[in-house]
């Protein structure tokens, strides 16, 4: 995943910046980025979930914590 830097945002002269006409908020770089970030998360959730196994000592509890990620973005 390449991550963006933002070095300077334009602004209308008066000192306001809106977040709508900037170049990196537009709706295609914006529909790129949550793709890539469902796509990554379909491929790795059995590395997450084996993560989070390290980390919780009972399975019911990872088992509620990673149920709404295994509904929503895995079927």
């Amino acid at each position: 995943m390449q991550a963006t830097v933002i070095a300077e945002m334009s602004g209308d002269g008066s000192g306001r910046v809106q977040l709508r006409h900037q170049p990196f908020a537009s709706a295609e770089k914006l529909r790129d980025i949550v793709a890539d970030t469902y796509r990554q998360l379909k491929q790795r959730h059995v590395d997450i979930q084996r993560k989070m196994s390290l980390y919780l000592a009972n399975r019911d509890t990872e088992f509620i914590l990673f149920k709404p990620m295994k509904v929503h973005l895995l079927t």
